[in-house]
């Protein structure tokens, strides 16, 4: 039985249901070929939901089912390219360089899949070489019985076994064949679901399955085109922004509305704003995790191997600040030590230092030791197994740091870098194998492949209940809920783009040796068959856009114009909505569509609880300074600089915001707990100032119990009970030592250099002023310290302009690349703004024109906080004490 069914973009096959039904009632086997493994997990589950058990029907890719037949070893993408740069290197190739190595991937991946002719001799000396280097590449392959799996092979399957062949719109000419070799053994039910009544774009595969054997079914309806888009147009929706940073926002608002059964599909080949916004906003995303370098231990052991490919200035001062290998004890002052020598690399600095040195704080024996480790005795020549190695040694030293977090509780950063670890380790003794193939290589050949593995570890945990981010070509034969679009812009389809083997003028040339080199219009056609499936799955669609006229939506979109526009309310998060339905039945308004569409998310009963407690209150919150009070305000306001803590302070409580800042009577009641703590808070801050103004790079116990003791006995009330001074000296003292431990160890090169750095930025009359505990510096860059007794606010609290203090900070001083919290009490830094262009990408970090657009967007959000406080609104969400002084006075207006 050979079938090929033509079949439109919506709903199952059922014929083909009732055939795999049948056969697996008989006792055989059925084995379904879709276009991806996701395709593959999602159609697995449907049919155990259907049927409780899988055990003989299997689910394969293409790729999958050539893998599970073959007899010999396969290779990888980074093995080719080791294979091509030997080749380039001992070959006498006139045209062809390492420079080419995308070109020349690109196109034996390309005439692998075409199955074309390796003994093809062209007119062109370029491409002459080219099919020079294809000849070379498969008499490699065959002769050490190798496979890039890139080719077909016997299906060793029982002939009564039922093959479907499912989702796919094309072929390439590899696969067509072993579909083909398939069809000659076992029954096989091919089915292109991308059918309409008047939308044939697909029809072209289907006459070359008739023209091979196959029985053409039509099982199209009436449905067309116009119909199609009608449909997918009623359940779309435009989602526009001013910029990027705002789109962002906009859309993962939209995964907070329905996270459980909404997905991303980016059109854009990056993932990076999605990670660094999914952090931002503390939503767990499948599909987006770091890779290679972006884990500090893949980065770490990438500036050793730098070091031994190159031993530098740059590379050498890099290898004395990674934390993971660390070499010595002291390596961190050595580094400010050897940082102020003039040396090119490490044989200059060995040569300048050999027989004398001058050093502020380092002991010459030390100095001496720390440069006999430095030098690299790696032979420039030798084995995979021997640089292997090697390296699983140097490896071996990263533990203690990595077990390290165990001690201090670090469990996230523990598990993580054991595992980067553990994929590490794997890679190393992987590439031992590659003995049996290559003679000896240069370390920089190894290093170079065993990077290509390297920037390619990820770490990625599958988490069923929470949204998937997916590329266009992910998406082909899966079923959606709700869809968020990105990135689909006029950008898209992206043609490829001509290079030195594929161009017009080499086109004729490649096809005659095998190339299928499709036009622009039909590679319009299969991507826009892709999206139309995509929008068929999907029963929700967002389209997320940036407004601008340079680069506008998609032409496919133009199909289902006019979108229907989806205004920010519309897409408010759960808590948000909660919030609008109380404000308006505060005002006596019930908004029926907005309840129904809460009641949707499942949180009626909670938002009614809300409700009750709001009528309980029986008095509104709503508190506004009119008429002479507001004038009087005024004036007050006008005798007073704003606080860089003044904006935080008022969206926390607005209404005691008036009361202790403006009114200045919160002194009056504080609590004596409350003073204490106030007071602690004040030691910490002077101890570690005056602490590292005097010892700014090493810990030193004895200097830090002097300042402290000495700072006690100003202030102290404990001085007349020795016992208890002396236990609340040991207390502080411990508690700093750990907290200058820590900050000795995070300093990335970076040294104190400014305290207590008073500041004033000013916005169109609006004069705020503040004080930053610390700055750091490095080479010109400064970092931002700015110390909490204990708890800091989150990242996510400033990205979402919920606090002000340390954009305001970072905005008032030139060069700052980060801006961090020290929690004195937690010995850790607090990183809530970083510059990721400057420094390594931390968990809140951002590009410099990310950034620089966050911070002015943050003074923008600032300045509308004062003009609520001029205008007199200090209406707060919170419960207000009615017992208060405040509110008495507050309802009173007596006090102003």
């Amino acid at each position: 039985m050979k079938k090929v069914y033509k079949s439109g973009f919506c709903g199952d096959n059922k014929e083909i249901k009732e055939y795999i039904e049948k056969r697996i009632s008989e006792g055989f086997e059925v084995c379904c070929i879709l276009p991806s493994k996701k395709a593959c997990t999602q159609y697995r589950k449907e049919f155990l939901d259907r049927w409780g058990g899988l055990a003989k029907l299997k689910f394969y890719t293409l790729d999958s089912l050539r893998y599970e037949n073959i007899n010999k070893t396969s290779v990888d993408n980074s093995f080719k390219k080791l294979f091509i740069k030997k080749a380039l290197r001992e070959e006498n190739y006139e045209f062809l360089k390492e420079s080419s190595m995308a070109l020349i991937m690109r196109f034996l991946r390309k005439a692998r899949e075409d199955l074309v002719d390796s003994k093809y001799l062209p007119d062109n000396g370029f491409l002459k070489e080219v099919y020079s280097l294809y000849d070379n590449y498969l008499q490699f392959l065959k002769s050490n019985n190798l496979t890039d799996l890139l080719e077909n092979f016997e299906v060793a399957k029982d002939e009564n076994t039922l093959f479907i062949v499912e989702g796919f719109f094309s072929f390439k000419k590899l696969d067509y064949r072993y579909i083909l070799d398939m069809a000659e053994k076992h029954d096989v039910i091919v089915n292109i679901p991308y059918f309409l009544k008047n939308l044939t774009l697909a029809e072209d595969l289907v006459a070359k399955f008739e023209n091979s054997g196959f029985e053409v079914i039509n099982n199209v309806t009436e449905d067309t085109f116009e119909g199609f888009c009608e449909d997918v147009s009623a359940k779309m929706c435009k989602v526009s922004s001013e910029d990027e940073f705002q789109k962002n926002s906009k859309l993962f608002k939209l995964l907070k509305y329905d996270p459980y059964r909404t997905d991303i599909v980016n059109f854009s080949k990056t993932q990076e704003n999605f990670y660094e916004h999914s952090k931002i906003e503390n939503i767990e995303i499948n599909g987006i995790y770091k890779r290679g370098v972006f884990l500090p231990l893949v980065k770490e052991f990438k500036g050793v191997i730098n070091y031994l490919l190159n031993q530098s200035r740059e590379n050498l001062l890099d290898r004395l600040s990674l934390e993971y290998f660390e070499i010595a004890s002291y390596q961190e002052l050595a580094q400010y030590e050897i940082q102020s020598m003039d040396f090119k690399n490490y044989d200059d600095l060995y040569a300048k230092t050999r027989t004398e040195v001058f050093l502020d704080e380092l002991d010459t024996s030390d100095f001496y030791e720390l440069m006999l480790a430095l030098k690299v005795n790696l032979p420039s020549r030798g084995s995979f197994e021997y640089y292997s190695d090697y390296l699983l040694e140097i490896l071996k030293s990263s533990k203690a740091c990595i077990e390290g977090f165990l001690d201090k509780n670090y469990r996230e950063e523990y598990e993580r870098d054991i595992k980067i670890y553990s994929e590490i380790e794997k890679i190393l003794e992987f590439l031992k194998n590659y003995d049996r193939f290559f003679n000896e290589v240069t370390f920089r050949e190894y290093a170079e492949i065993f990077y290509d593995y390297m920037d390619r570890t990820s770490l990625e945990n599958k988490n069923n209940y929470a949204p998937t981010l997916f590329q266009i070509d992910d998406t082909i034969s899966l079923k959606f809920e709700n869809i968020i679009v990105d990135n689909f812009d006029m950008n898209y389809p992206y043609f490829e783009k001509e290079d030195f083997i594929f161009n017009q003028d080499n086109n004729c040339r490649l096809m005659e040796s095998g190339f299928e080199i499709l036009s622009d219009e039909q590679i319009y056609d299969r991507e826009l068959l892709k999206v139309l499936k995509l929008f068929a799955s999907s029963k929700k669609i967002y389209i997320c856009a940036v407004e601008n006229e340079e680069l506008g939506l998609s032409a496919i979109l133009d199909y289902f114009m006019p979108l229907r526009a989806l205004n920010p309310e519309e897409i408010s998060s759960v808590t948000e909505l909660a919030l609008d339905i109380m404000y308006y039945l505060d005002l006596g308004i019930y908004d029926e569509n907005k309840m129904n569409l809460f009641d949707n998310f499942g949180g009626f009963g909670k938002l009614k609880n809300r409700i009750e407690n709001e009528n309980k209150r029986k008095l509104s919150q709503e508190i506004k300074i009119e008429d002479y009070a507001l004038t009087v305000l005024r004036d007050k306001l006008k005798q007073r600089n704003f606080r860089v803590t003044d904006f935080d302070k008022y969206l926390k409580n607005p209404y005691y915001f008036l009361y202790d800042e403006i009114l200045g009577m919160g002194n009056y009641y504080i609590d004596e707990q409350g003073r204490y703590y106030i007071e602690l808070g004040n030691l910490y801050h002077k101890v570690l100032e005056i602490y590292f103004k005097n010892h700014r790079n090493e810990f030193n116990k004895d200097a830090l119990i002097s300042i402290v003791d000495n700072y006690m006995k100003i202030q102290d009330e404990f001085m007349d009970h020795e016992k208890l001074y002396r236990a609340k000296l040991n207390n502080i003292v411990d508690t700093l030592s750990d907290f200058i431990k820590m900050d000795l160890e995070n300093r990335k090169g970076f040294t104190p250099y400014e305290f207590e750095k008073k500041i004033l930025v000013e916005i169109d009359g609006l004069k705020i002023t503040g004080r930053i505990d610390r700055i750091d510096e490095f080479e010109g860059m400064k970092i931002i310290i700015d110390y909490k007794r204990k708890n800091s606010d989150p990242a996510s609290k400033i990205r979402r302009f919920e606090s002000f203090q340390m954009p305001i900070y970072m905005v008032s001083q030139k060069n700052i690349i980060e801006a961090r919290y020290g929690e004195i009490e937690k010995a850790k830094y607090n990183v809530v703004l970083s510059d990721k262009d400057v420094l390594p990408a931390e968990r809140n970090s951002m590009t410099t024109e990310d950034l620089d657009r966050f911070l002015n967007l943050s003074l923008v959000e600032a300045f509308n906080i004062y003009f609520l406080i001029m205008g007199g609104n200090f209406t707060t969400t919170e419960n207000i004490d009615k017992e208060s002084i405040y509110y008495d006075m507050l309802r009173e207006e007596m006090y102003l």
